[in-house]
C-alpha cells in the first residue's frame, strides 16, 4: 500500500512541476510581448513627437549609439526638432529574437524607417539592438544600439 501511495505523491509531484514549467513558459511569452510593445511604443512616441512618451517609456539615463553618435532622450528629442519637424515618419519592426530574465530584457530586431516630406520619402533601414529594464512592474528602454544598413532609399513623392 505505501508503494502505491509514493507513486501516487510522486506522479503528482512530477505533474506539478511539468504544470509550473509550462506556466512560467507562458509568462516568459508574456514578458517578450511586453518588451516588444515597449519598443515599439517607445518608436511611436518618437514619430508622433510625444516628449513625455519617450521620457515614460525609457529609464532617466538611457543611452542610444547610433552610426558613432551617442545620444541620450534630450539630444533625440532636440534632434528630432531641429532636423525632422514637419515630417511623417513611421516605424515597422521584424523582431529577430527577444529576451528575459526577471527584471532585465534585450532585444534585437530590424527596423525600417519610412520618412515623408511634402516631395520626398525616404526610407532608412537600421538592425538594431536595445536593453531593457523592469521598474515598478513596467519594463522601460535602458540602452540601445543602431547601425544603419546601406544608404537611405530617396525618392519623389507625388
Amino acid at each position: 500500500m505505501k508503494t502505491k501511495q509514493i507513486i501516487y505523491i510522486a506522479l503528482l509531484f512530477i505533474f506539478f512541476i511539468n504544470c509550473n514549467d509550462k506556466v512560467e513558459k507562458k509568462d516568459i511569452e508574456a514578458e517578450k510581448i511586453k518588451v516588444q510593445n515597449t519598443l515599439t511604443s517607445y518608436f511611436n512616441s518618437l514619430a508622433q513627437r510625444d516628449w513625455d512618451g519617450i521620457r515614460v517609456l525609457s529609464t532617466n539615463d538611457f543611452i542610444l549609439l547610433e552610426n558613432g553618435l551617442v545620444w541620450n532622450n534630450d539630444s533625440l528629442i532636440n534632434a528630432m526638432e531641429l532636423y525632422w519637424s514637419g515630417t511623417e515618419i513611421n516605424y515597422s519592426f521584424d523582431f529577430k529574437r527577444t529576451e528575459v530574465d526577471d527584471s532585465m530584457a534585450w532585444i534585437f530586431y530590424h527596423n525600417t524607417g519610412t520618412i515623408l516630406t511634402d516631395t520626398t520619402e525616404i526610407k532608412i533601414h537600421w538592425v538594431e539592438s536595445a536593453n531593457f529594464t523592469k521598474e515598478e512592474g513596467i519594463w522601460k528602454a535602458c540602452f540601445a544600439h543602431s547601425t544603419m544598413v546601406g544608404q537611405p532609399e530617396v525618392k519623389k513623392r507625388e
